[in-house]
């Protein structure tokens, strides 16, 4: 959480500046300690103050302006999903690195990431790489975190063929 909250914040910044925020955002930047809740929380406030344009760091470049499904959803299922994601970063796994278990994955694993994506840190990336070995990773450049609905077409083609690949083995 400490890697994808400062990538995230990081991919912020001009936003933030724009509103007058570059300050804050300079002061978390700056923790280094593990992830806490307090951390956590001070980090998605941050970016939440952005309000409508908050979106704009999850996107890439050609997908501004992009509706995503959930933006549909009836009101309760929405508030059931932010209650959900709510609890889960006050449980007491929440704070706890993954990624200390990669190197024990052994079955074939896919890592996607956009181009514009601000929450997979390179850090996560090159562990990943380097220690996941039947890991297959594929970075979708022109997308930002939603590569699925950015570039639905070569996602399924790419991620279909991943998984038929894997099947034939």
């Amino acid at each position: 959480m400490v890697l994808a909250t400062r990538t995230l914040l990081d991919a912020a910044r001009p936003l933030l500046r724009e509103r007058g925020d570059r300050e804050r955002a300079e002061e978390l930047l700056r923790y280094r300690g593990p992830a806490t809740a307090q951390m956590w929380d001070e980090r998605i406030a941050l970016t939440q103050r952005l309000g409508e344009r908050r979106m704009d760091i999850y996107l890439g470049p050609g997908s501004r302006g992009l509706v995503l499904p959930g933006n549909d959803l009836p009101e309760e299922i929405r508030s059931r999903g932010a209650r959900f994601a709510e609890e889960i970063t006050r449980t007491a796994g929440f704070s706890e690195s993954l990624l200390p278990l990669l190197e024990r994955l052994t079955q074939p694993a896919l890592l996607i990431e956009g181009g514009h994506d601000p929450v997979t840190s390179p850090e996560e990336i090159s562990l990943f790489q380097k220690h996941v070995q039947n890991g297959t990773f594929r970075r979708f450049e022109s997308a930002g975190h939603f590569v699925h609905a950015e570039e639905p077409e070569e996602y399924a083609r790419f991620v279909a063929a991943f998984v038929v690949s894997e099947a034939v083995r």
